[in-house]
């Protein structure tokens, strides 16, 4: 099992490092490196398998071991143009002057692998450097930190085996019957889908020289696959067929005693019988995936998770994933799995030993992924629901306030019902593990004083919320005047000012600068508007409270109350660091 990786000079990555287990889930935003992370492995194990099988390269020159030749056309869980893609930077060489003479030396891209097998340690570390757009050299990492000029590999680490699963793709109505060898290949270019029959068939028809299967292991793992398939989704998997007039494979199955093609079922279902049969032709290896949560609807990508962990421990495998999904980072985590998160091109340990048991408890049950959000953003914002969110978003857009980029990437928490202690025990929760995190939460009027001394700054609107500052019958009207696309909309307007003077109270709509106007929810009052003013005209209600943003749009920016430009100053002061 592999326990620690370090990577340096590779693609998104100057250095990284960290410690592994089993299973581990790599989580990150997108183009973070955690795809990365997963084909570094590969590029060792690539390394690996060379230095194993090739017989040429092992003299030595300079005092220096001589490297073995890699194609970039041989990695094929590796696609890349050119080998200089692989570089960090695409820097594959360093040139320096001394005494006038220009020097050029290579810049090496590092792969260092450590692990345990049955309480053994072993290490498996591997230099490369550039030699062209098609190739380049690897050879074992020397121990520069120990001064220590001899070269070696642990025979233990050629023990290890890789196999590497990208996402799913779409899935072929046919599939031609292919050598292992094009399998993989095919895997390696990220269409598995093109692949699942062939996956299924040598699971039951094995023809690799390393395949040493009985028939009682073939059935047995048929049997699981078939098992599982049919617990969760209702469908009875059926052997694959292969025809050799037209070369092709075809698999069916069974449901409600009907037999269909494999392309007829859901894209969960395809994508579980992949995991499981990719798990099951891969025993003892180290499997990576690549987000294997694809495809599947919140409670499956738990279910799923939790059943591809027990199954690699089931095989002797070690399972390292690269996701998305919250649910399977709270899984994950809550699991006491190791969970690392990928943040700008570092590698962060979620769960690890230093987080008190206090911190834990809280983190599990407040989500795991908000812990990963306030470490990614490095701040925390807490409102009264995502309604609100909308229309801070629009009064920022509406005024152009510098505070209006930085709250579409903002980690913006909603809190239900207008609540500070909720807010107040998210926040404390996270600054127990990261004691620098900066919050603010704004919510509506809450009717009392805030106290001082609290773990977060608390703002709140001094009208009873936000609608307040925009719900009123001049906008309801303009709106109803901008209807113009609609049939019969010239009698928009009428209406409109119809329903508002039957909605609202003479006495407050006779004067509008009552504080009845500003203490009142006016997000319910308009509410009733909108629900009146399609029931007249018998149309279906498409304006209500989550759309109500769409309004402020209306306003024109001077008639915005300098309140708004206030509150969204006290965001943009905790977001602008």
């Amino acid at each position: 099992m592999i326990t620690k990786i370090t990577i340096r000079n590779f693609k998104k990555f100057e250095e990284v490092s960290f410690e592994l287990s089993n299973p581990v889930v790599l989580i990150g935003p997108n183009n973070s490196g955690k795809t990365s992370i997963l084909q570094a492995i590969t590029l060792w194990e690539a390394g690996l398998k060379k230095w194993a099988g090739e017989k040429t390269g092992k003299g030595s020159k300079g005092g220096k071991q001589l490297g073995r030749p890699i194609n970039r056309k041989d990695l094929i869980s590796l696609p890349v143009p050119s080998a200089k893609l692989l570089w960090h930077n695409l820097s594959t060489h360093i040139v320096s002057k001394e005494n006038g003479k220009q020097n050029t030396d290579y810049i090496f891209l590092d792969i260092s692998v450590e692990g345990n097998d049955n309480g053994k340690g072993w290490i498996g570390a591997f230099e490369f450097y550039y030699a062209n757009e098609e190739s380049f050299y690897c050879r074992p990492l020397r121990k520069k930190e120990q001064n220590d000029e001899r070269f070696g590999i642990s025979n233990e680490a050629f023990k290890t085996k890789v196999a590497y699963l990208q996402p799913m793709s779409g899935l072929t109505s046919i599939e031609d019957r292919l050598t292992p060898g094009s399998i993989d290949r095919k895997i390696g270019e990220g269409k598995t889908a093109d692949v699942i029959r062939n996956i299924c068939y040598q699971l039951l028809h094995p023809e690799r020289e390393t395949d040493n299967v009985s028939d009682a292991m073939i059935k047995s793992r048929w049997s699981d696959i078939y098992t599982i398939v049919k617990d969760r989704f209702g469908a009875e998997i059926q052997e694959p067929s292969y025809f050799p007039d037209t070369g092709l494979l075809e698999m069916k199955y069974k449901e409600n005693s009907i037999l269909y093609d494999l392309s007829s079922a859901g894209r969960g279902m395809q994508q579980t019988l992949l995991l499981l049969c990719f798990l099951y032709a891969n025993p003892g290896k180290v499997i990576l995936m690549d987000e294997p949560d694809a495809h599947l609807e919140v409670l499956r990508q738990k279910e799923i998770y939790n059943l591809i962990s027990d199954i690699t421990r089931k095989l002797g495998s070690q399972l390292i994933i690269a996701s998305h999904s919250e649910v399977v980072l709270d899984e994950a985590a809550s699991s006491d799995d190791r969970v690392i998160a990928v943040i700008e091109q570092k590698a962060i340990h979620l769960n690890d030993k230093r987080i008190m048991r206090e911190a834990r408890k809280a983190l599990t049950d407040i989500g795991w992924h908000k812990y990963y959000l306030a470490k990614l953003k490095k701040h925390c914002i807490y409102i009264e629901g995502t309604t609100d969110e909308r229309n801070i978003k629009a009064f920022a857009n509406l005024l152009g306030h510098p505070v209006k980029i930085l709250l579409e990437e903002a980690f913006i928490d909603p809190v239900e019902g207008n609540l500070p202690g909720e807010a107040y025990q998210r926040f404390q929760s996270l600054k127990l593990i990261d004691p620098l995190l900066k919050g603010i939460a704004l919510f509506d009027r809450l009717e009392k004083n805030i106290d001082p001394t609290a773990p977060l700054k608390v703002i709140q609107w001094e009208k009873r919320e936000i609608e307040n500052y925009f719900c009123s019958p001049e906008i309801f009207i303009l709106w109803a005047e901008r209807q113009g696309n609609e049939l019969f909309s010239q009698n928009y307007p009428t209406v409109m000012n119809e329903v508002i003077k039957d909605v609202f109270p003479p006495l407050y709509l006779n004067n509008r600068e009552d504080q009845w106007w500003d203490n009142e929810r006016m997000s319910e009052w308009a509410e009733r508007v909108f629900k009146e003013f399609f029931g007249r005209l018998k149309l279906p209600v498409t304006m209500s409270k989550g759309n109500f943003h769409e309004l402020i749009t209306l306003m024109k920016p001077e008639d915005v109350p300098a309140e708004i430009s206030d509150k969204l100053n006290s965001l943009h002061d905790v977001l602008k660091e």
